[in-house]
């Protein structure tokens, strides 16, 4: 499974990608909203791992870019997420998103993939 990851917190990043690989998957990671781009315009993730904080730094530009949309039909681990979120807006919730807050360990975030 190929797995495309926007995470910006450096200190983990590389041990998040470790620990989904040892699950088998493809990992292409993003620290950034450029990258993240690029990742979507390959358009080749079967699922999605998306840092919310990450995500509410930059939300005006996803939403103005309809990335919501684009990523519509693919699952979605969210993590770090704010007390009473269910999905992005514009974007309904699909089978397979899951939703973990903060305290949430790389090998949990893992587990949650596929």
């Amino acid at each position: 499974m190929n797995v495309a990851v926007l995470y910006e917190n450096k200190r983990n990043r590389s041990e998040l990608k470790a620990a989904i690989e040892r699950k088998g998957h493809e990992v292409v990671l993003a620290s950034n909203t450029n990258e993240f781009f690029e990742l979507l315009g390959a358009d080749t993730a079967d699922t999605y791992v998306i840092d919310m904080t990450a995500w509410y730094r930059a939300k005006s530009i996803y939403n103005y870019f309809a990335v919501p949309k684009k990523i519509a039909e693919t699952p979605v681990v969210f993590l770090n997420v704010p007390e009473g979120f269910s999905a992005l807006e514009g974007r309904d919730p699909i089978p397979g998103d899951v939703l973990l807050d903060k305290d949430a360990g790389l090998e949990e975030i893992a587990a949650q993939i596929g």
